[in-house]
């Protein structure tokens, strides 16, 4: 006998009223619109729960969900909420694809992803472009995009190499696909959308088992998906999507938001269903978030609601480089672990992988444990880097001839040809006679460059890390290459002098250049040995991230370039800044409790200006105009300072505390810790003020509210 006696008890059960309305809609197309951590996932199995319960047989609702894990994940929800259900599909788009292919015709060959990665590598050494494992990444990303948002060939503009050569590469995969007799994982829902347009009583047959179709993080569609969805729709357009438009973020892999902002105008009458109550965050952290991701033009128009009271603001930091933040990271997450915070507890999040390197180093050298969804990256892994290794090893008399070789031709000497180059392969030379080898076999400019060359290694040899990376890259001309490369291949040659910037970040720059041979060695014996029981603080991109939370989470160099990214900003694409946006405020929104926000002042050797999202969300503003009065250095930062205890006994002898009306232009104040300071500018919408403190010669800009709740700025003292 059914656990609960009617529907209305099992609706009851915790719901709120919103997600009340998402669980008992039952017929017709629904879009349900939710904001980050407001049930979504639990309104959906209550819903599958509650159509069981109303008598709907199991088999007949198909969910669809983006990840095995999601699915494995609703699936055990929904054994847990009512045992009947378990009959209830659940699948990833590729597993019912794979689950139509295999009863119409057959078990498909699904190519695993290390065959289909070691075929991207084949095929990008075919076509003489470097292979390393970022190359590979993008190759298959870019295959995705392309079969996912079905573009035509003429208008995929590729990010691995120049559109021609993609197209050449991309029809060399199909031949090696079928020469293996395999698919990959796009192709299987591809196949499946093939197989039901052609065959109408197949594809009656399977929508004939379906009386209710759900599908999880809507937002997350691309057009290929879509068309597989189109063709499975129920009788009465049975349909209630899910999602959050605010947290489409995969549109480097053709996903788009537009499926789910048209999912209305495709269906008319469609049921609007929200879910705006985010119960994971505070009302201090929702609030900002909410304000920044109102800048986006395209999407649903939201009202959010905190369940949680205002906690404190968001801290905004402004160090001086990496080095510095990852040090002020690393000594803020040292005292919480000193306070008693669980490890599991805390997170830094971050635009790409690389630029979390020199933090990943100053946490190993704290020894405080952490785990990097996706695994650790290695920037000595990628092309230039090997490069670069491959030098210093020569210099140290430690490569082998196939790296001389491949040096010998990065850059181009002209005086050394490359028939001469691979005769040197075929002699099976002694790599320290190498160069004797081809002194004797040059003449003129060939004979210059090797004296050159031998030089050049000589010195390289003596130097200290803070030099030989610059030395290579142009004294020994490697840059040269660098820009040859990337003309020829439509590759990107920022992205090289990015990581062989953050390469030069990792040493201290007093010690030999050799540390660099060690520091790649010591990475490669790192290998996957972490134990994924032991607690660690999380690191993550902003893209893996998705759908967890944590109770404080630092947001890594959040500047122009990082984030927004440089390549977005480059292309100009309205769209494409769009979905920046709502990585950011993703980002945002897996704090619960306490959210900090890092802006170095430097980053990669270059300047850097705080992200106009940090600007966008009320965190930080930069100055109006300049200070009218002294000559103090201005530090824009919003550093604040956590509630301190109770003041001891004496607290009458000080001034009172400055209220928040008191906050105006040109009054005087008093900091217990920065002494006398005068108010310059007060941004009331913000709460925010700007405060010169001329003792200690610095202008702080402080968050008003925090400053009256922790008593921290006082009136002046009678002298």
């Amino acid at each position: 006998m059914n656990q609960f006696l009617n529907p209305t008890d099992f609706i009851l059960n915790g719901l709120t009223e919103e997600q009340r309305r998402v669980v008992t809609h039952v017929d017709g197309p629904a879009v349900v619109i939710a904001c980050p951590g407001s049930g979504k996932t639990r309104a959906l199995t209550y819903r599958m729960g509650y159509l069981v319960h109303r008598g709907v047989p199991p088999g007949a609702i198909l969910g669809i969900t983006f990840t095995r894990a999601a699915a494995a994940e609703m699936k055990a929800r929904l054994a847990r909420l009512i045992p009947q259900a378990r009959g209830v599909r659940l699948f990833t788009f590729h597993g019912l694809a794979w689950r139509i292919l295999t009863d119409a015709q057959g078990r498909p060959n699904v190519l695993a992803e290390r065959e289909q990665r070691a075929m991207a590598g084949q095929l990008l050494r075919e076509f003489g472009l470097n292979a390393d494992q970022t190359a590979v990444d993008g190759l298959l990303t870019d295959f995705a995009y392309f079969v996912g948002a079905q573009l035509p060939p003429e208008r995929f503009r590729p990010g691995s190499c120049d559109p021609d050569r993609f197209r050449q590469i991309w029809a060399r995969y199909g031949e090696l696909k079928q020469d293996r007799g395999g698919v990959d994982f796009d192709d299987l829902i591809a196949q499946a959308s093939d197989l039901l347009r052609r065959n109408p009583t197949h594809r009656q047959a399977q929508v004939s088992r379906i009386r209710y179709l759900l599908v999880d993080e809507f937002q997350d569609t691309n057009a290929l998906q879509w068309e597989f969805l189109q063709l499975l729709i129920p009788a009465g357009d049975n349909i209630m999507v899910v999602g959050d438009d605010d947290q489409a973020i995969y549109g480097w892999r053709g996903a788009s938001p537009s499926f789910m902002l048209d999912f209305p105008r495709r269906f008319p009458g469609c049921a609007e269903l929200r879910l705006s109550r985010n119960f994971r965050s505070t009302a201090s952290i929702v609030a900002p978030a909410g304000k920044l991701i109102a800048a986006n033009s395209r999407r649903f128009i939201k009202r959010f609601a905190a369940e949680r009271a205002a906690g404190q603001p968001p801290v905004f930091l402004r160090p001086d480089d990496a080095a510095d933040e990852a040090e002020r990271i690393t000594a803020a997450i040292r005292g919480r672990l000193a306070a008693g915070a669980d490890l599991t507890s805390l997170a830094v999040l971050y635009r790409t992988h690389l630029l979390a390197y020199p933090l990943m180093n100053r946490l190993d050298r704290a020894g405080i444990p952490y785990r990097v969804i996706g695994g650790r990256p290695n920037p000595f892994t990628r092309w230039m880097a090997r490069d670069v290794l491959s030098y210093l090893r020569w210099a140290h008399g430690e490569a082998g001839l196939e790296e001389i070789v491949r040096l010998l031709r990065r850059p181009v000497r002209t005086g050394i040809s490359r028939d001469l180059v691979q005769e040197l392969q075929q002699a099976a030379v002694a790599p320290d006679e190498a160069l004797d080898w081809l002194s004797e076999r040059v003449v003129a400019v060939g004979s210059y460059e090797v004296r050159s060359l031998r030089e050049q290694l000589r010195r390289l040899a003596q130097m200290q890390a803070g030099r030989a990376i610059s030395f290579i890259r142009v004294e020994m001309g490697y840059d040269d290459y660098i820009r040859q490369y990337c003309r020829w291949s439509g590759s990107d040659p920022q992205e090289a002098g990015e990581v062989l910037g953050v390469m030069e970040q990792i040493p201290e720059p007093d010690q030999p250049a050799r540390v660099f041979i060690d520091l790649a060695a010591q990475e490669e014996r790192r290998g996957e040995a972490d134990d994924p029981s032991t607690p660690a603080v999380t690191l993550a991109s902003f893209h893996g991230s998705k759908g967890l939370e944590w109770n404080e989470v630092w947001l890594l160099s959040a500047v122009e370039g990082a984030v927004p990214h440089r390549l977005t900003l480059e292309g100009g694409s309205p769209e494409a800044l769009e979905e920046e946006r709502r990585l950011f405020y993703v980002g945002m929104t897996r704090a619960k409790d306490v959210l900090t926000i890092s802006a170095p002042r430097r980053l990669l050797g270059s300047d850097a200006a705080p992200s106009r999202f940090v600007t966008e969300a009320g965190v930080w503003a930069p100055r109006r105009a300049p200070l009218p009065l002294g000559n103090a250095p201005v530090s824009p930062v919003h550093d604040l300072p956590q509630p301190g205890p109770p003041l001891p006994a004496g607290e009458d002898v000080l001034p009172p505390v400055l209220p928040k009306e008191g906050y105006v232009p040109g009054a005087v104040c008093w900091h217990r810790r920065f002494g006398e300071g005068v108010i310059r500018w007060v941004n009331a919408e913000g709460g925010l003020a700007e405060i010169e403190f001329r003792e200690v010669g610095e202008t702080k800009l402080l968050c008003i509210d925090v400053c009256v709740a922790a008593r921290l700025i006082r009136v002046a003292r009678v002298r």
